[in-house]
C-alpha cells in the first residue's frame, strides 16, 4: 500500500499525535495513512497556517515531555542494585536528550511570547587618567553579557 497525500484530516491527526509527545518521523514512517514526514514538513514550510498550527503542536509536544520527564524520576526502581544505577544512567540519559528538545524547541514558553521582563539598569563607570581623576558614569540596560558577576574577569580589570 502506497503512501496517502495529506488531508486536512489527516493533518490535523499527525499534530494532535505529536502535541501528545509522538515523534514525526516515527508516526510518518508508522502509518501508511501518513504522508512521509518530509512530505508534512514541506507542507508546513509553504502554507504558514499550517506552519503555525505545527508549531503550537511542538510548543504542546514539550509540555507533554515535560510531565513525562516528571512521571520518569518517579517511577519505581528495580530492586537489584546493579539494574537500579543502569536504569538511574538510562534515565538520565533519556533526560537530558529530552531537555535539550524542550529548550531548542520552546523557548519562547507555552504562551509563544516573549516575557515582559522589566529592565533593570546597570551601571558602568569608565575612569581615566593616572590619578582616575575623570569619571564618566552612565546607567545601561543589562543585557545578560555584564561581566561584573564573573569574578575572574573584574580581577582582570583591576590588574590592567
Amino acid at each position: 500500500m502506497s503512501k496517502k497525500k495529506l488531508t486536512k484530516a489527516v493533518f490535523a491527526e499527525i499534530l494532535q499525535l505529536i502535541a501528545e509527545g509522538n515523534p514525526l518521523r516515527s508516526l510518518c514512517d508508522r502509518n501508511e495513512r501518513f504522508p512521509a514526514w518530509r512530505t508534512f514538513l514541506q507542507y508546513c514550510r509553504d502554507n504558514e497556517d499550517a506552519y503555525e498550527q505545527y508549531r503550537k503542536a511542538r510548543i504542546d509536544q514539550t509540555e507533554t515531555l515535560r510531565d513525562y520527564l516528571l512521571e520518569l524520576t518517579q517511577r519505581p526502581l528495580p530492586t537489584d542494585k546493579q539494574f537500579a544505577n543502569a536504569e538511574v544512567q538510562r534515565r538520565k540519559l533519556e533526560a537530558d536528550v529530552i531537555n535539550r528538545m524542550i529548550g531548542s524547541a520552546q523557548n519562547r514558553g507555552l504562551r509563544d511570547k516573549v516575557e515582559d521582563k522589566p529592565e533593570q539598569p546597570t551601571s558602568l563607570t569608565i575612569k581615566w587618567g593616572d590619578d582616575g581623576s575623570t569619571e564618566v558614569t552612565a546607567d545601561v540596560p543589562d543585557n545578560g553579557l555584564s561581566s561584573a558577576s564573573d569574578p575572574q574577569h573584574s580581577a582582570r580589570e583591576k590588574l590592567h
